[in-house]
């Protein structure tokens, strides 16, 4: 009510006791609030430091004051006083006790300290930040490279196929996708890296963005673990047994990506793969621009100057944007048309696989009936 212009959020009329408050507000409106001295006596009314209105005034508000609180009796007025000096001395006591506890585990410290020396606390300092100078991760070389065997059409797998949508495009990734097989103890391709190459070579996003803008949009972690069960999918399902233990989990300890600033452990697969330089490149830069959301120029400045980057763990919880980030490579693209061609020419290829187990047939068998019969024949 200090602001004149201030008017009320509601009409008078629409609140309780609303004639009451709006006769009180254009009164004060109209004379202003006014601090009055409480309980003035007639040395300051004589003095002139109080006017004789404003002491009247504040005595008949006492008076009245007085008149509401005996309306409720001496005897509740009396009980009134004697809770209100109980929980004043309730508080005193508790206070006693918090001071005697803090001095108690004062004293403890100190005696400690006399006992034990103090060891200096690190809090101040700043602590070290771990940097590595940038470099591409290994591939093998061209001549070096072979085919996975022919695969079986995913389409057979209508089970399959419903519930892994990309499952034909991952499939025609890994047949035209040149490999060389790992030895026991050695550093295969991450998943993350294999998932960028399938991004660079033209793969479209495992999970779409739904259709409603508000809802939440796929991350990093679930695009990656729907590539990663869809690949495995369909190894076990249209490969043989050779070839299919190559995306098994690859046992080995050492780091993968740490040349890339990412210091925790990267999932790999028991294969490298066989890549040009500029597709090793294109990587590089994706995996650096997830790290850290870099730009395009400013990964191709860490590749090309190898400059330090902090090592730090990689999140792949709130990546909603980077998997539509990576444009495919058209060198990549080029390289891979050829390794069809060659590919279907049947040079260098694995050595055929070992006979499939009864237990693959039979789960073979079931996927390649129709949904209703499977069913009906699980029933």
């Amino acid at each position: 009510m200090a602001d004149q212009n201030k008017q009320p959020r509601r009409p008078w009329s629409t609140q309780i006791d609303g004639d009451l408050w709006q006769t009180l507000y254009n009164t004060l409106k109209a004379n202003g609030p006014t601090k009055v001295k409480g309980h003035a006596t007639n040395a300051m009314v004589e003095s002139g430091a109080v006017k004789p209105e404003d002491k009247q005034g504040n005595d008949e508000a006492d008076k009245y004051a007085n008149e509401g609180v005996q309306l409720y009796g001496k005897e509740v007025t009396k009980l009134g006083g004697q809770l209100a000096w109980r929980h004043i001395g309730y508080a005193k006591i508790v206070k006693n006790l918090h001071t005697s506890f803090v001095e108690a585990i004062i004293k403890r410290n100190m005696l400690l300290d006399k006992i034990k020396p103090k060891v200096p606390s690190e809090k101040g300092k700043q602590k070290q930040v771990k940097e590595v100078d940038v470099e591409m991760p290994s591939y093998e070389r061209q001549e070096e490279g072979t085919f996975l065997d022919k695969m079986e059409d995913v389409h057979k797998y209508e089970e399959l196929v419903k519930r892994k949508r990309k499952a034909k495009q991952v499939q025609e990734f890994l047949q035209n996708t040149k490999i060389s097989k790992v030895e026991e103890g050695q550093q295969g391709i991450s998943w993350l890296e294999l998932y960028t190459l399938y991004k660079l070579a033209g793969g479209q996003c495992m999970v779409e963005d739904p259709e409603s803008p508000a809802a939440t949009k796929p991350s990093m972690r679930i695009q990656l673990k729907e590539f990663i069960s869809t690949c495995r999918n369909v190894a076990r399902l249209t490969m043989g047994q050779h070839d299919s233990d190559l995306f098994k989990h690859n046992r080995s300890k050492k780091p993968r990506l740490t040349k890339l600033g990412i210091c925790n452990h990267a999932p790999m697969v028991r294969f490298q793969v066989v890549i040009s330089k500029g597709t090793a490149k294109a990587m590089a830069q994706a995996i650096l621009r997830v790290q850290a959301r870099r730009t395009k120029k400013k990964a191709a400045e860490l590749i090309n100057q190898k400059q330090a980057v902090r090592l730090q763990k990689l999140s792949t919880v709130n990546r909603t944007r980077w998997s539509r980030s990576i444009r495919p490579d058209k060198e990549l693209i080029k390289q891979r048309e050829e390794d069809d061609k060659e590919r279907k020419k049947g040079i260098k290829r694995n050595p055929k696989p070992k006979s499939k187990t009864k237990k693959v047939e039979r789960r073979r068998k079931k996927l390649r009936m129709p949904l209703g019969k499977a069913r009906s024949s699980h029933a």
